[in-house]
């Protein structure tokens, strides 16, 4: 039983076997350093980290895509909680997470985890030539993305992604409501993203598909820093079919203006 394998020190810290996470975000976060293979920094509430708990998971959580490595955190917490045969990692970033890299190595994890820097979340034809190679005909039961958090990358990423869901599998949009975050680094002067659409359109596309595609996403769980798709189990997508969420709602034929 996963619920079992996390032990809390307190709300920043746990672990799981012999690896210790730091839970933390904001300036904590960007500011502290995953040490090594044992100790990860990862930048989640423990909230959030207990949300994994309660999924109701229909399937072994087997396959997982992990958007966004950062300090390599998150990958080596879905390992340990999951124990997957396979986790690709995408990051934006073309340095390589030291800890991740020397966990991966240690525990000869080399054909388990696969990581991918230098990868842009949005960028299609590498992100496809990445999947054709590491997935091939299987499909993930678990996808997170917590990397750009914007709605055209965020978009994109699920575009791209999720057709390659297993029926029954869950996919998980961390930190979508932070244009509506309350605070003034959030809200004075625009916020930190003035110029950038809020990603909480996607989310509104997502409920549109929820209510005109059952049979594409069963069910949608919504946090203030998190949502929890589930895919649905009607027809599936050909992989080879080029999917888009603004294209598959429906709205009595009218366009959906979406917040600026």
């Amino acid at each position: 039983m996963i619920k079992n394998k996390i032990k809390w020190k307190n709300d920043n810290s746990c672990s799981i076997d012999d690896v210790e996470f730091q839970v933390e975000f904001g300036e904590k976060l960007y500011s502290g350093t995953s040490r090594d293979q044992n100790s990860f920094i990862i930048g989640k509430a423990r909230n959030m980290l207990e949300a994994l708990l309660e999924i109701p998971f229909d399937r072994p959580t087997t396959r997982i895509c992990d958007i966004g490595i950062y300090k390599g955190g998150s990958v080596a917490f879905y390992h340990k909680l999951f124990d997957p045969q396979k986790i690709i990692a995408i990051e934006l970033s073309p340095d390589p997470a030291p800890a991740l890299e020397s966990y991966i190595k240690i525990n000869a994890l080399e054909e388990n985890i696969k990581t991918y820097y230098n990868t842009d979340q949005s960028d299609r034809i590498k992100i496809e030539s990445i999947l054709a190679r590491e997935l091939g005909q299987e499909q993930f039961d678990l996808i997170v993305d917590d990397a750009s958090h914007f709605l055209k990358q965020t978009r994109e990423s699920f575009n791209i992604l999720f057709p390659h869901l297993a029926p029954g599998g869950y996919y998980i949009i961390e930190d979508w409501g932070w244009a509506h975050w309350e605070g003034a680094q959030w809200q004075d002067n625009g916020g930190p993203w003035e110029g950038d659409p809020p990603l909480t359109n996607l989310i509104f596309e997502l409920t549109m598909l929820l209510a005109s595609r059952p049979d594409l996403v069963a069910s949608i769980q919504l946090f203030p820093a998190y949502a929890i798709i589930k895919k649905g189990y009607g027809r599936q997508m050909d992989r080879n079919e080029t999917f888009n969420i603004s294209e598959a709602y429906l709205n009595r034929g009218k366009k959906v203006t979406l917040l600026t």
